[in-house]
């Protein structure tokens, strides 16, 4: 029997979720949920300090949820990030152009930020698994 690598799989997931990203027009809102219970305070330094890796600025708003601001190309998003020790999710809160476009946020770049930032919160978890 095969043993599948937990990397492997990770990389396969990330290549599929990329190839889908680049197909839609729906915001991707990840919504993961882990096997094995985290510590919850794992859970919470993962969004942390994955989030200024990947360009957000995050801030507590509640309890076990934190609001992320990332401004860049000319725009400001949100989003809100709910946790617990079976996983997280990412939603979209807003989006505001600083230029007078057509409002719309781009679904690619947007989906892109949100694959960037779910791969470096299960990176940070996996390492925290590994030790």
């Amino acid at each position: 029997m095969v043993k599948k690598s937990p990397f492997l799989c990770a990389i396969t997931l990330f290549v599929f979720i990329l190839a889908l990203a680049g197909c839609t027009s729906h915001l991707y809102n990840p919504d993961v949920t882990y096997p094995q219970k985290h510590k919850i305070t794992d859970v919470r330094a993962a969004i942390m300090e994955a989030c200024p890796r990947t360009g957000w600025q995050p801030r507590e708003i509640g309890n076990n949820t934190i609001e992320a601001t990332l401004a860049k190309h000319n725009r400001t998003t949100v989003i809100t990030i709910p946790y617990s020790e079976y996983g997280y999710k990412i939603l979209f809160k807003s989006s505001e152009s600083k230029d007078k476009e057509s409002g719309k946020i781009s679904t690619r770049r947007y989906n892109n930020w949100m694959i960037n930032l779910q791969n470096n919160i299960n990176a940070y978890l996996a390492s925290k698994s590994a030790l």
